[in-house]
């Protein structure tokens, strides 16, 4: 018995080390892809980072990134394309983002997302961008003077946007296709284009200026049906698409004053909440969507007393009211494109699966027709430091 135990600890001597060990040097980490359409073949551009420029001085000017673009057949051939040229193996470990250019989207996301998940080593949880009209290779191009990677950029500004103003929001390639795989509900991206000259948005030199003449902005939502692009929302419309699916962390809603037109009063609304419940009665469905939130007064121009309880329950009802309108508006706008991006199929799915299976196949042709009532709630909690305008302070100091 001792004798076979000394065997395997023998053994377990020879067994130690990784099989499939790489030194870090051997690999070509890549940050993003972009994927467009050159006439028939794919366009794949991945985004690599320059390890030996990011751990040199700045003042180098050297780019912390570099792109390659292969093409191909397939979205796998365009990838073999990019290894003839890249001397190291392409590491998708740290992908980030991946950016499709709205020509493609069109067409639909299905192949380019059935590669992706095929790797192994690419991690799930990265953004999908649709690129507005413009390449996903210029977007990977356009490069920030406050980020060292293009699509670090993209996924802070994703996050800064979605906290701020209530018009984006950040979907992971998984939520995509689970949407997509699931029952009674669509998808929705959020889509970014080059603000300003793309042809110097790559300038690495232009970045030492004070004016970047080329930048990344975030633009409205994508609305999908299946896995293609159908149309793009606007503002307001992306705005109130965030509320009813509770992506809206923060909005901003202006308020006419009542007396001058000209003026706003400028309201955050912190969080807002929407709750959608079902109610069926032989077989006719009713929805409620129920949206509440608080804010605060963020600037004025109105002459207002702010410190008179009525002037606060009328700015409440005005908030109430034009909440109300921007879901109305939302809902109707939506259902225009026959696609339910508000899951609302599911809900019924989930409610009763026999009287979904009996309207599956004419739902998203009937969305026009469902019986939907909005309620919006919203209480003013903070004024602000000024309890009225400046000016109004100032005169009252004067006295």
């Amino acid at each position: 018995m001792k004798i076979k135990i000394l065997i395997i600890l023998l053994l377990t001597m020879f067994c130690t080390g990784c099989y499939n060990y790489h030194e870090l040097s051997d690999f070509a980490i890549v940050t993003g892809i972009g994927v467009d359409k050159d006439e028939e073949r794919f366009k794949v551009s991945v985004m690599i980072a320059n390890a030996s420029s990011v751990s040199s001085s700045s003042k180098e000017g050297d780019s912390s990134t570099t792109v390659i673009t292969g093409t191909g057949k397939t979205i796998t051939d365009a990838i073999t394309d990019i290894e003839k040229i890249v001397p190291k193996d392409l590491y998708t470990g740290h992908l980030s983002a991946i950016v499709i250019s709205d020509k493609l989207a069109y067409e639909g996301l299905y192949d380019i997302l059935s590669a992706i998940m095929r790797n192994p080593e690419s991690i799930k949880k990265l953004f999908l961008i649709i690129a507005k009209e413009s390449e996903s290779v210029d977007i990977l191009k356009t490069l920030s003077p406050l980020e060292n990677f293009p699509t670090q950029n993209i996924v802070t500004n994703l996050k800064t946007s979605d906290t701020i103003l209530g018009t984006t929001t950040d979907v992971m390639m998984s939520t995509f296709i689970v949407n997509m795989l699931d029952e009674g509900i669509e998808n929705i991206l959020p889509t970014i284009t080059i603000n300003g000259n793309k042809n110097e948005a790559d300038n690495v030199d232009d970045l030492k200026n004070s004016e970047v003449k080329g930048e990344l902005k975030l633009n409205n939502l994508a609305i999908f049906k299946n896995d293609k692009l159908i149309d793009y929302a606007d503002e307001d419309i992306s705005k109130g698409i965030n509320i009813i699916n509770n992506q809206a962390i923060s909005t901003e809603l202006f308020l006419p004053c009542y007396k001058n037109l000209d003026k706003y009063l400028v309201l955050k609304i912190d969080t807002p909440k929407t709750k959608i419940n079902l109610d069926i009665e032989n077989n006719k469905l009713k929805y409620t969507l129920n949206v509440t939130g608080t804010g605060s007064i963020n600037e004025t121009n109105c002459k207002l007393d702010l410190n008179d309880p009525k002037v606060i329950e009328n700015i409440n009802n005005s908030a109430s009211a034009e909440i109300y309108d921007l879901i109305n508006n939302s809902v109707n706008e939506v259902f225009k494109y026959k696609s339910d991006i508000f899951g609302l199929g599911n809900i019924l799915y989930k409610k009763d699966p026999k009287l979904w299976k009996k309207l599956e196949k004419d739902w998203n042709n009937n969305l026009d027709k469902l019986d939907i009532k909005v309620e919006s709630k919203i209480n003013i909690k903070s004024k602000g430091s000024l309890k009225n305008t400046l000016k109004d302070e100032l005169d009252n100091a004067k006295d």
